[in-house]
């Protein structure tokens, strides 16, 4: 959820990364304080919002996508390729999560006792967390467990670093066109691999949660960023990519509307349906990647807000989840915020508008005040070689 380097030439990124963390956090919010009647209206903003849990598999593609291209331009360039990668990257993501695991743990209890127990749960599975192995914790595990409300989203930054262990390497030791068939079959193997699951009946959060069942999405991110480095190849992906993405999108939309709502846990959205979305926030990003200033999407993509939302996204994510499941339970929306023609929108809206400023208060302070001081030193470690002299 990170990987700022190459964002910082390309607004229209920040913009995609703004859209997922929205998308993201419309779901959690929705999924806190639902309007919870049978207007229609209601029922039709749950099942919209209900999907933005696909938000991570678009951070997924725009990780994979930054990733790689870091990679590869470090390894043309760099000196102490491995050093260099891994200390920023730690620079870039370890202060803020380990920061929040610290205030959940430890701080949380002192400040709100009643949330004692959730504290205690966050401390017993804490070496899970500290080492980030979160999604291999919760595979197994029943959805709703004790820290839930507090650490839930935690397993997607688990992929994310188990992904940053072994493509380095793989970056390092093949070359491009390697590098792409090994894509390739990465995304067909995770699909595979989740259909394996599903017919074994393993269990939903497994396929849900686990590296190599999620694998498809980073690497159609990482086949985006090797394309484009070959004129010709991007040529090639470009001219496939929205014949597949159509494709794509008519399955995730037969699917939507044949189950009534689009859950990451329903068998045919968790085998398929998860490799389709990869294809069509490839195709997003390829689109994004590739805007012209000046052309709508560009503008679309590089407005201020999305940018805004982009540049902490990552804090966002963090915190968003914490702050506004603490928010729900010592608030009462239901009480103070009345139902108007029978409809429950009005209490979501004053609900998601309170906890996205509190989410992003939060955010902007830890930018301000302890991540961007962490980010200074990453000039001690810069991917390019010092000019002679």
């Amino acid at each position: 959820m990170s990987g700022r380097e190459e964002a910082a030439r390309l607004p229209a990124l920040d913009g995609i990364r703004g859209l997922a963390i929205l998308f993201v956090a419309l779901f959690h919010f929705t999924a806190l304080v639902g309007p919870e009647t049978d207007r229609w209206v209601d029922e039709a903003f749950l099942k919209v919002t209900s999907a933005g849990w696909a938000g991570v598999d678009l951070f997924f593609v725009l990780s994979g996508f930054l990733i790689t291209g870091i990679l590869c331009n470090a390894k043309d360039v760099a000196r102490n390729y491995f050093r260099n990668f891994y200390a920023r990257r730690t620079l870039r993501i370890f202060p803020a999560y380990y920061g929040v695991l610290a205030l959940l743990a430890l701080v949380l209890p002192l400040v709100q006792p009643m949330e004692d127990v959730a504290a205690e749960a966050v401390r017993d599975r804490l070496l899970w967390y500290a080492t980030y192995l979160t999604n291999v914790n919760l595979g197994g595990n029943p959805l709703f467990h004790g820290d839930f409300f507090l650490t839930s989203h935690l397993w997607s930054l688990a992929v994310e670093e188990q992904f940053y262990l072994v493509w380095p390497a793989a970056v390092l030791l093949f070359g491009r066109r390697s590098l792409m068939a090994i894509c390739l079959l990465v995304i067909v193997a995770a699909l595979g691999l989740r259909i394996g699951l599903d017919a074994a009946d393993a269990g939903r959060y497994i396929a849900h949660r686990i590296t190599p069942a999620r694998m498809d999405t980073l690497a159609v991110g990482a086949l985006i960023a090797l394309a484009v480095r070959d004129a010709r190849d991007l040529d090639l992906l470009r001219r496939a990519a929205w014949p597949v993405a159509a494709v794509a999108s008519a399955a995730l939309l037969a699917v939507f509307f044949s189950r009534e709502r689009f859950s990451p846990f329903d068998a045919w959205v968790q085998t398929a349906g998860y490799t389709s979305l990869a294809f069509v926030f490839g195709a997003f990003l390829l689109a994004g990647y590739a805007a012209q200033a000046g052309t709508r999407l560009h503008a679309a993509l590089s407005l201020r807000p999305l940018r805004f939302l982009g540049k902490y996204s990552y804090a966002l994510y963090l915190v968003h989840w914490p702050a506004a499941s603490l928010l729900a339970r010592r608030t009462d929306f239901f009480e103070f915020v009345p139902l108007v023609a029978d409809s429950g929108l009005l209490r979501e809206a004053t609900f998601i508008a309170a906890a996205g400023t509190l989410s992003i208060a939060i955010a902007w302070l830890s930018w301000q005040l302890w991540e961007s001081q962490f980010l200074k030193l990453k000039a001690r470690f810069p991917y390019r070689r010092p000019a002679p002299g």
